[in-house]
């Protein structure tokens, strides 16, 4: 989040209605305040959503979160009904193979070694300057790769170690380990979890919520093209349309917005029938860099989840995610090369004998914000312009948190 709240006026204008712009209006409608969000779309919730099919949900982008404390609570307040993950294990595609740690023994030693003893630059690149400097090139090529591409859909030369790892950042002539054991540790344990009925659930709740409120007006299909007047104001939708509404009154601003990269990204839900291959246990699957695949991972639906699909005796559901900074092209592909693509892929990785059942495809030309080192420029001149002021703020993934998570801590009551 950028910027901050006028708390002499219990009142806001909230323009964006997205998980950040919905969560936003429920927790200033639990402090009292009087609420008026609106929304481009017909719809709210941005891009989450959960369709049903014949076969079980397919969601459009997360489809599920990491637990907090924050986000137990807005679960429990909601009455949303959860699944916790039921396998935890994480795998790494190394070499056409599944691997839980894809190092070997002499590359371990010498990261745990760099880590121990080679002290901090005062200042780094990017994050692949980072990790050659920390842990060294097989660590950054089959660890840190394949993490950044499944969280950030972006490679580590694109991004700042300042805004991805900001506690693992020892001061200068400091060695990374030491630092990495001296930071707090929370005291909750946080686990994988999800609706039980798919991820729109928590949008549809906050919506209801806000439209049942008597200090709570939306209004969707409501394209906003002016500043409110109003003295407080949260702006939640994505950093170019964000840029556009400023350009009038905060060009600096609005340049720093309009100058934000995102990651295009396309998930795709799979279902198989289970007789044709052999369902993974565990959670998902990542690609090392240099692996031939032209997928960035694989997320195994119904191995980690209850209710992903109508019957698992029958059927299993996986999401590929594709795209990112390294194959924005991708998008390019018809529905009909996508099928191909991912069928071809998986043969290759789980020796699939038939086509799938069904697959789900949703597009997102802008996904994810990348988390650069300009993107950390953008919010110092944001900071200094527009949310100078104590009630203006910008909200959402591209200004500090990344997931539901993040955002839903940022944002309590």
């Amino acid at each position: 989040m950028l910027g901050c709240l006028n708390e002499d006026y219990k009142e806001c204008v909230i323009i964006g209605a997205g998980f950040s712009g919905l969560l936003a209006a429920y927790r200033l409608l639990q402090r009292g305040w009087r609420i008026k969000l609106y929304d481009a779309a017909a719809r709210a919730g941005g891009l989450i959503d959960t369709a049903q099919t014949e076969y079980g949900i397919a969601e459009a982008a997360a489809h599920s979160v990491r637990s907090s404390l924050a986000m137990d609570q807005l679960f429990a307040e909601l009455e949303i009904e959860t699944v916790t993950a039921r396998a935890n294990k994480k795998y790494i595609l190394h070499d056409g193979k599944f691997s839980t740690f894809p190092l070997r023994l002499n590359e371990i030693i010498t990261a745990a070694a760099r880590a121990a003893f080679i002290p901090a630059k005062p200042k780094y690149n990017n994050l692949q300057d980072w990790a050659l400097h920390h842990l060294g090139q097989a660590a950054l090529d089959r660890l840190i790769y394949p993490m950044m591409q499944g969280i950030y859909a972006a490679q580590p030369d694109e991004l700042s170690p300042q805004l991805v790892f900001p506690g693992l950042l020892p001061a200068s002539g400091r060695s990374l380990l030491p630092h990495a054991f001296m930071q707090p540790r929370g005291k909750h344990k946080a686990r994988v979890m999800a609706p039980r009925v798919g991820m729109a659930a928590l949008t549809e709740k906050l919506f209801n919520f806000i439209q049942s409120s008597s200090n709570g007006q939306i209004w969707l299909s409501e394209k906003i093209s002016d500043l409110p007047d109003s003295p407080n104001m949260i702006i939640a939708t994505p950093a170019g349309a964000t840029g556009s509404l400023l350009q009038n009154d905060f060009k600096t601003s609005s340049a720093a917005l309009h100058g934000i990269r995102y990651a295009p990204m396309i998930s795709v839900t799979v279902f198989l029938d289970r007789q044709s291959h052999r369902p993974p246990k565990g959670m998902g699957i990542l690609c090392v860099a240099n692996e031939p695949r032209r997928m960035m991972g694989i997320l195994f639906n119904s191995s980690s989840f209850a209710h992903r699909v109508r019957d698992e005796s029958r059927v299993a559901s996986y999401t590929v995610m594709l795209g990112g900074t390294r194959d924005p092209e991708i998008l390019n592909l018809t529905d009909q090369e996508l099928r191909q693509l991912i069928t071809a892929e998986f043969a290759a990785v789980f020796n699939l004998s038939e086509p799938p059942l069904e697959i789900v495809t949703h597009r997102w030309p802008q996904a994810i914000p990348v988390y650069s080192p300009e993107l950390a420029i953008a919010h110092e001149k944001i900071s200094q312009d527009f949310c100078a002021q104590p009630g203006r703020i910008l909200f959402g993934n591209y200004t500090g948190q990344i997931s539901l998570r993040g955002i839903t801590d940022t944002f309590m009551v």
